[in-house]
């Protein structure tokens, strides 16, 4: 829902390039196979193929909803769902966390809390951190209930020089500093 000024604000994190990627190793590899070219190598790609598909049967679905002043965060996998709901006075920001630093670098969004601690919306890192910039900012104004005008948006990075605190997140070894302008104003 791309309505800041509506009630409820929904952001899904679907694993697309993983069923992509999935989806052509598999089909590589049946080709492979049927075609007698190199079996080993396309039993290969059909698993490996598999194992993408695997790890993309995981996603998160985050309702922002104003009406009860709450974040739900529901993941879903193959086998189970588990939600946890997180009140608005408890979300400091929504920031974008890259596994290292550098402007090509692969990122996911992550809710950062007043304690500190960081959930992330997605298990992995993909390209695409400007459109990231932008979700994090709308859904930080949502929770804050600011105009566009109010920017809010922290950059979580590994490796970043003077950061405000640090710590690992699923193995991911991250630095939280608050974005600023030229002039040094944090936004």
């Amino acid at each position: 829902m791309d309505d800041v000024q509506s009630r409820r604000m929904v952001v899904r994190q679907l694993p697309w390039i993983l069923w992509i990627l999935g989806a052509s190793l598999i089909g590589l590899g049946l080709y492979v196979v049927l075609s007698r070219t190199g079996v080993g190598v396309g039993v290969f790609l059909v698993l490996f193929g598999l194992a993408a598909v695997a790890l993309g049967l995981q996603w998160t679905d985050c309702l922002l909803d104003r009406d009860t002043r709450k974040v739900v965060l529901v993941r879903r996998g193959l086998r189970r769902a588990a939600a946890r709901e997180i009140p608005f006075d408890e979300v400091q920001s929504v920031a974008v966390q890259t596994s290292e630093s550098g402007s090509g670098s692969p990122s996911r969004l992550v809710i950062v809390l007043r304690s500190g601690e960081q959930l992330p919306l997605s298990s992995g890192y993909t390209a695409g951190r400007r459109a990231k910039e932008r979700l994090a900012q709308r859904m930080t104004e949502f929770i804050n209930g600011e105009s566009a005008e109010a920017p809010s948006v922290q950059m979580v990075a590994s490796g970043s020089p003077s950061a405000d605190r640090e710590g690992d997140t699923e193995g991911v070894h991250w630095r939280a500093e608050v974005a600023s302008d030229a002039n040094g104003v944090p936004l």
